[in-house]
């Protein structure tokens, strides 16, 4: 998981690497990127404040923030940093959306829309046109094809974020190589759609995903 207890590596934001002198020795580099080594609350603090300096430029620039978060236990404490910490962060201008979700009612404990809910939204005041659950439960179905959910999500996306690219994406990576809910030697993560069906070796098994299209389009 990304948040642990021992020092953990990530992708610095700033490829010249001013990140430098807050998180430790230089260990690598990723795709041109400088990775560095953080103990989990100082890199989480530094992610937020990240997150925030984007938010404000963009809306600087196009009077909105594009945010899409993927689920699960890694990103929690950041949320919830955001929450408590980042009083001026620009919520009102901010759309929030979902880079993946478990085809289960938004309500369940393994929804990820939950888990936003429960760590971030119900604390910071974002518009409710601002937030974008994915439409895993339509006609009283979950993630059937026929209901055309991934279709609607992706509509979304094109009419609300300019040329469907995101503002930023936060991302994790499963220990079997996954992002989103995009799996290794998964078809779908190839599609040309922006949001896609998927299966998970892992309950539960069906999900709702950003495409690898959707994903690298952001800024």
């Amino acid at each position: 998981t990304l948040f642990r207890s021992d020092p953990v590596e990530f992708m610095a934001s700033d490829a010249h690497g001013q990140r430098a002198g807050h998180l430790g020795a230089h260990q690598a580099t990723f795709r041109g990127s400088a990775l560095f080594s953080a103990w989990a609350d100082e890199l989480i603090a530094v992610l937020a404040q990240d997150i925030q300096e984007a938010a404000e430029k963009s809306v600087r620039y196009s009077g909105t923030f594009h945010l899409a978060l993927s689920g699960g236990s890694s990103p929690v404490a950041l949320l919830q940093r955001l929450a408590k910490h980042h009083y001026a962060f620009p919520w009102k201008n901010t759309h929030l959306w979902l880079a993946d979700e478990r085809c289960v009612p938004l309500t369940d404990p393994e929804s990820n829309f939950r888990g936003l809910h429960d760590h971030l939204l119900q604390h910071v005041r974002v518009p409710y046109v601002n937030i974008h659950p994915m439409p895993v439960h339509v006609n009283q179905r979950l993630c059937v094809e026929e209901d055309r959910g991934a279709e609607l999500y992706a509509t979304e996306i094109s009419k609300l974020v300019h040329n469907a690219s995101f503002d930023m994406v936060l991302l994790g990576v499963g220990l079997d190589g996954h992002t989103a809910s995009l799996f290794p030697h998964s078809p779908e993560a190839e599609s040309a759609s922006l949001v896609v069906l998927t299966e998970s070796p892992n309950k539960p098994h069906q999900r709702m995903s950003m495409s690898l299209l959707a994903l690298i389009k952001a800024r």
